[in-house]
């Protein structure tokens, strides 16, 4: 064969090569960025909506400093919540338990709890003193109920189709719904102090919890704090 030929034939090899290897390197750009968007969300009406759970994304930033998170919720109307937070390593840092009035902090790490007033554990994670029920109506988009709490004040096109509010100082602001545009998907809570978003990127409804999901539950070895301890310790 001569040099010139075997020279055409390594060149067509090449280029078949070659060609392979976009075609390998196309399907794996397209399967990372297929694997980057959400599936679909069947999303029901708010009026439905009996419990949800619920994954995404927690930021925060105020006198505490700034950090993200991973978080997991589940929610049982009317006033039944449980929210997990995880440390940027994966590991659980806190479980929030919060039942009508009462509300429970657990740090799993450090194997300490404060048991008390919702309102204080909301105004410290979220910015703003605000009950397990109208937490409720917020995220499982029940415009109408939130409406009827004291002291609301509600932002945007109207009470029927609002997208902020505000409570005192503190306010809150839908900056993205589900389809259908009644359930919340990017929220951001305010007050002068601090600001928090929660943005879900996975949700189920209606779905059966256990039993005790929403009751307190700590390690034997745990012990109980005052307010001001274990605000001390979560600070750091």
């Amino acid at each position: 064969m001569s040099g010139e030929k075997r020279g055409q034939k390594r060149t067509s090899l090449n280029s078949h090569k070659i060609k392979l290897q976009a075609a390998g390197f196309l399907l794996v750009w397209v399967a990372l960025t297929s694997s980057c968007h959400l599936a679909p969300v069947r999303v029901i009406p708010s009026s439905e909506v009996k419990s949800i759970r619920a994954e995404g994304s927690f930021f925060y930033r105020g006198e505490a400093g700034q950090g993200r998170s991973r978080l997991l919720y589940y929610l049982q109307s009317p006033d039944h919540i449980r929210l997990e937070i995880f440390n940027p390593f994966g590991g659980l840092a806190y479980i929030l338990w919060l039942n009508g009035a009462q509300a429970s902090l657990y740090l799993p790490g450090q194997k300490v709890f404060w048991e008390g007033d919702g309102r204080k554990l909301t105004a410290e994670f979220l910015g703003g003193a605000v009950t397990a029920s109208e937490l409720v109506c917020l995220l499982s988009g029940r415009k109408k109920e939130l409406t009827r709490s004291q002291g609301w004040h509600l932002l945007g096109r109207g009470p029927e189709d609002f997208y902020a509010g505000e409570k005192g100082d503190w306010k809150f602001e839908i900056k993205e719904f589900f389809k259908g545009g009644e359930i919340p998907r990017t929220i951001y809570f305010e007050n002068p102090e601090q600001v928090v978003r929660l943005r879900i990127l996975k949700i189920k409804f209606n779905q059966m919890f256990k039993s005790d999901v929403f009751d307190p539950s700590y390690s034997p070895a745990a012990i109980k704090l005052s307010w001001e301890e274990i605000t001390t310790i979560w600070k750091k």
